[in-house]
């Protein structure tokens, strides 16, 4: 196992769990408990590994969610990324946009990977106001010039309003 010089032990002996053993909710559960205990919730190593290996047992709302949206300490742009794309991936997208205002709530930064997935989600549940919400973040900030956010924008706009006013606003 190959695992980055700066993490202490704890951390890649957590990796090691997530990437080698994590095959089961309980051994997600027992993995959960350690991340708690050696409070390495903050590492963005360790959180993306962990948010994957909770996409791939189906848990990311029972497990990934409380852990790094609805306590008191504020995750890193990573995770929420990391965060952002498993649920607008997985069968429960409604969380993308409840992520997306904790980060605006808690001033963490968005940056050109944040927007697909956001949107993703959005268009995936219909929810044309707030995509109009997100489209002004992502004028605002100046990603429309961003290859990625432009394809997700206009696949927004196509599942919600059809083809012809995505070449409209062009």
């Amino acid at each position: 196992m190959s695992t980055p010089k700066n993490l202490n032990a704890a951390a890649a002996r957590i990796l090691h769990l997530l990437t080698t053993r994590c095959e089961t909710p309980s051994h997600l559960h027992q993995i959960l408990a350690q991340l708690l205990i050696q409070n390495l919730r903050s590492d963005t190593t360790v959180a993306h590994r962990f948010i994957t290996a909770c996409h791939s047992l189906n848990l990311l709302s029972s497990a990934a969610f409380p852990l790094y949206i609805n306590n008191r300490t504020t995750p890193h742009t990573f995770v929420c990324n990391t965060l952002l794309k498993a649920f607008s991936h997985s069968s429960a997208p409604q969380k993308s946009p409840i992520i997306y205002s904790h980060m605006h709530r808690n001033s963490i930064s968005v940056n050109n990977y944040t927007f697909p997935f956001v949107l993703k989600a959005l268009a995936d549940l219909k929810l044309m106001k707030e995509g109009t919400s997100v489209h002004a973040q992502v004028t605002k900030l100046g990603f429309m010039n961003d290859v990625l956010c432009w394809k997700f924008f206009a696949e927004f706009v196509r599942c919600n309003w059809g083809y012809g006013i995505v070449w409209e606003a062009v």
